[in-house]
C-alpha cells in the first residue's frame, strides 16, 4: 500500500472529525449529529441539545420549535 495515500486518508479523516462536534461519554468519543432536518420522522436536530456535564453525566434535551 502506498504510504503517502494512507497518510492522506488519515489526515483527511482527522480533519473531518475536527470539524464535527464530539462528546466524551462512557469511555468513548461520540460524534454528535449536526444540526439540520432529517429522519427518523420530520425532525430538526440541534447539536446544542447534547452535552456531558462536569460530573460525566450525559444530557439529551428535547425542544419544540415552530
Amino acid at each position: 500500500m502506498d504510504e503517502n495515500a494512507s497518510e492522506n486518508r488519515y489526515q483527511n479523516s482527522k480533519k473531518k472529525m475536527a470539524d464535527k462536534k464530539t462528546i466524551n461519554f462512557s469511555g468513548y468519543v461520540w460524534e454528535v449529529r449536526s444540526s439540520g432536518d432529517g429522519g427518523p420522522g420530520p425532525n430538526h436536530w440541534s447539536s446544542d441539545n447534547v452535552w456531558v456535564d462536569q460530573d460525566g453525566y450525559l444530557h439529551l434535551k428535547i425542544t419544540q420549535q415552530n
